[in-house]
């Protein structure tokens, strides 16, 4: 079984963003996740295909041990939000996904310092992680590059941009949120 992770996304400062905005910003960021779960774990979604009903609530089969999953969410100034990403390659996924979104003023030496920190934390899924998301783009049909299109369009539009990115095995986090509230 894969390691479990954190995903820390802090967004710009905004001290009363639009409703609309931030519940468009959560439902594109599980865009994004599904889209990753679906070209990443072809094994269990093989025959899936990307048309209209992906863009639907219920129109993407992500088994329940696959989703994702809100561990915090903040609504302060800056909103903060933390999400158990169950699986590693999707983790990945995403990262490469908020390097192509524009106007996310997101440090990108650190970016890639969090891409290499999750490659050394994973170091069986080494080479398979390194290679997967360029391969599975690859090999995937062109509708899924359509919509990978689309979803970072989605997020390059919204008001809220992502400014800051970490990542932390889930027992870790856990650990320190247990800490802190004691």
């Amino acid at each position: 079984m894969e390691h479990q992770y954190i995903l820390t996304l802090e967004f710009d400062d905004q001290t009363e963003p639009d409703l609309l905005e931030v519940s468009s910003l959560f439902y594109d960021l599980n865009l994004a996740y599904d889209f990753a779960v679906l070209t990443r774990y072809q094994k269990y979604y093989k025959g899936y295909s990307f048309d209209r009903f992906f863009w639907f609530r219920n129109g993407r089969p992500i088994k329940s041990e696959h989703k994702l999953r809100a561990f915090t969410i903040k609504k302060q100034s800056p909103l903060i939000l933390e999400v158990v990403v169950p699986l590693i390659g999707c983790a990945w996924v995403l990262l490469q996904i908020f390097q192509k979104v524009q106007r996310w003023p997101l440090e990108k030496e650190k970016l890639e310092l969090e891409v290499s920190k999750l490659r050394r934390e994973e170091q069986k899924h080494r080479d398979q992680v390194a290679d997967d998301y360029v391969s599975q783009m690859g090999r995937i049909v062109p509708e899924a590059d359509d919509t990978e299109r689309k979803i970072i369009n989605n997020l390059s539009r919204n008001s809220c941009k992502l400014e800051n990115v970490s990542i932390q095995r889930y027992e870790e986090r856990v650990n320190k949120k247990r800490q802190s509230d004691a």
